[in-house]
């Protein structure tokens, strides 16, 4: 399995997570690692990783370097790395051939899924994509060329209840004024992302059926997106890979938990002005 991440802390550390339960599962895993990265945080965290997990082979990914009269859409340094390893994607081509044994399967990021899917149809190699936040958002998010429609053409009232199929009623207010704004460049990548979403050959997401029933319930149905590629709902492994190299099952997020008082844990879906469910 090769693992492309994008850039960010919010991205790259749930790719390292799935990376390590992979690689403990006796996987034979890569971790394409684009350079250069833009923070010391992404550097030291992708090199602690691969110091704990010698197993997993780290494959550069050099970016194009761009003349210095390149005119970006982005000003958040974040957002510019995004969009500049879309623009070095034609390369990755000759990262994923280059690979001995061949790759089986490439599990890319969100962000990169209108490049990367041209790239992987071409190879023949099929596509998964690591979703990091709610199936709530990710609703939102397939969801989203129709709503831009609707944001589009709607009244400035933040209370207006912008509708996704099989799922209650969306307020206007929960919607990232970037979002809202449906030619800003962060909609404009987010339509592009969401417009291929059915060539990809299936979503893994960071949840739970208690959690998020009737969301996972209405994307799995086809009653957001007709045609839905398979979801795959799981809780991300914790990454402390040196409590578990010692063999120990406990992590300090289940401890933590577990020294809560009972219903004092509560998890919140995007866009809910509520909690949805209690822990205890």
């Amino acid at each position: 399995m090769v693992l492309m991440p994008s850039s960010g802390a919010g991205h790259v550390i749930p790719f390292l997570k799935v990376a390590g339960a992979l690689a403990r599962q006796n996987c034979r895993v890569t971790l394409i690692t684009s350079h250069p990265l833009v923070s010391k945080a992404e550097s030291a965290v992708i090199t602690r990783f691969l110091t704990l997990y010698p197993q997993v082979t780290e494959k550069k990914f050099h970016l194009l370097h761009l003349p210095p009269n390149h005119s970006s859409s982005f000003t958040d340094p974040f957002f510019r790395q995004w969009e500049l390893i879309h623009l070095s994607l034609p390369r990755l081509s000759d990262v994923l051939e280059s690979l001995s044994p061949p790759a089986d399967a490439l599990l890319s990021d969100i962000t990169l899924m209108s490049s990367t899917i041209s790239v992987t149809e071409s190879l023949n190699l099929p596509n998964y994509v690591l979703y990091t936040t709610s199936a709530r958002m990710f609703a939102f998010f397939a969801y989203y060329p129709a709503l831009s429609d609707a944001l589009s053409n709607s009244v400035d009232d933040d209370d207006e209840l912008l509708e996704i199929p099989g799922l209650e009623g969306l307020p206007k207010s929960s919607v990232p004024p970037m979002l809202q704004d449906t030619t800003s460049p962060f909609a404009t990548m987010l339509r592009a992302n969401s417009d291929c979403i059915k060539k990809f050959d299936g979503f893994l997401m960071n949840t739970f059926d208690a959690l998020e029933g009737r969301t996972l319930s209405a994307l799995k149905s086809g009653k957001i997106v007709d045609g839905m590629p398979p979801i795959f709902d799981f809780l991300f492994p914790p990454w402390e890979p040196e409590e578990v190299m010692k063999g120990g099952r406990a992590t300090a997020w289940k401890r933590w938990l577990d020294e809560q008082p009972p219903a004092s844990v509560v998890y919140v879906s995007f866009g809910s002005r509520t909690p949805l469910s209690p822990r205890g």
